[in-house]
């Protein structure tokens, strides 16, 4: 949903810039950033990379999150899988639970997680509510052994070092931060590149992006967004060009990743509510969402798509720091689209 586009004018003399590109929690990954001395951090990247699967990744069996997964009751976890949680609270709590990473059982028996589907011809309403005992987010706990006491609220200091535990009220409940690891992975990146004195770069992974100061040419980094099409029967094509600078971009949608059953159509997107995937009239075909840090991009991306077109824009509407680009099916049989005033303000739709 991602492509970094050319931009500056001719004539200006061109910085040159350090790139590098490889794959990651099965996508890829590029990252531009001008520096003089042309440093290459390569190596750096890659540690940080592998760091971050042994935590977050559900298909490494002794990750952190895999650990918790497997527990009965409680698990020891990282400072990664810490921060993706408190952050989860967070978006979950705005969205009225519409971002949930304990949705993981429905994920897999729908036959989005990566495993087989557990019973796709019964798959029925029994099942489904047979699962629900084991989905919400309030049925995990931070615990602070250090303190012997349940977090409720982890304050300004809330990564300070502390042994901290995540407490489960079933065995059978399973966290999956897939959704937002992606754009958590973009924001540690940036972090380092900060940390070491990067003042202009363009962090990408999987289509998610921050970006800070200006590219090559001293403009804004211009982002592009795809079309809400079938890649391999369309080709890719742009659908609008974001101007970024000092921001965050992530985007979610349903047109790629769906199966059909019984001649009905199933998006990728659980609603954690229902069980079910989502099926809003209009039906939403991607969410594209500005944010200070990519994050919060990717849970608010993800959580519009669960919640729907009107309620997404009510989120909106109350807060007003959230930027979207909503991209929707209409009636005749082609799409519409939604843009807050400040997107608007930085976003250039594509005409044919």
């Amino acid at each position: 949903m991602f492509l970094l586009l050319g931009c500056g004018s001719p004539g200006k003399k061109e910085i040159k810039a350090v790139k590098l590109q490889g794959e990651t929690q099965g996508t890829t990954y590029h990252i531009t950033y001008i520096d003089p001395y042309m440093w290459g951090f390569q190596q750096e990247i890659d540690s940080i990379l592998k760091e971050i699967d042994q935590s977050l990744s559900t298909y490494i069996e002794s990750s952190v999150i895999s650990n918790f997964n497997k527990a009965d009751t409680m698990s020891q976890i990282d400072r990664h899988v810490l921060r993706v949680f408190w952050k989860s609270k967070e978006i979950h709590h705005y969205t009225n639970g519409a971002f949930d990473p304990t949705v993981k059982p429905l994920i897999n028996i729908w036959g989005f997680g990566g495993e087989k589907v557990i019973m796709l011809e019964t798959l029925d309403s029994a099942l489904i509510d047979s699962m629900h005992k084991f989905i919400g987010l309030e049925k995990v706990q931070l615990y602070d052994k250090t303190k012997d006491k349940i977090i409720e609220y982890l304050g300004d200091k809330e990564f300070a070092p502390s042994e901290y535990y995540l407490v489960k009220s079933h065995p059978a409940i399973q966290l999956d931060f897939n959704a937002i690891a992606q754009g958590y992975t973009v924001d540690l990146i940036a972090e380092f590149l900060q940390k070491n004195e990067i003042a202009n770069y363009l962090v990408e992974v999987g289509g998610e992006v921050r970006v800070k100061g200006s590219n090559t040419k001293g403009e804004r980094w211009k982002i592009g967004i795809d079309k809400p099409q079938n890649e391999a029967e369309f080709g890719r094509e742009i659908q609008a060009i974001v101007s970024l600078k000092n921001k965050s971009l992530a985007t979610s949608g349903n047109y790629r990743k769906f199966y059909v059953k019984d001649g009905v159509k199933y998006s990728h997107t659980i609603n954690p509510k229902t069980g079910f995937p989502v099926r809003h009239m209009p039906s939403l075909l991607s969410v594209t969402v500005l944010a200070m840090d990519c994050m919060t991009a990717d849970g608010y991306a993800t959580a519009m798509m669960a919640m729907g077109f009107e309620k997404s824009k009510k989120l909106l509407y109350a807060n007003d720091w959230l930027e979207a680009y909503i991209i929707y099916d209409n009636e005749k049989g082609g799409w519409d689209t939604y843009i807050t005033k400040k997107m608007r303000q930085v976003l250039e739709e594509q005409t044919e």
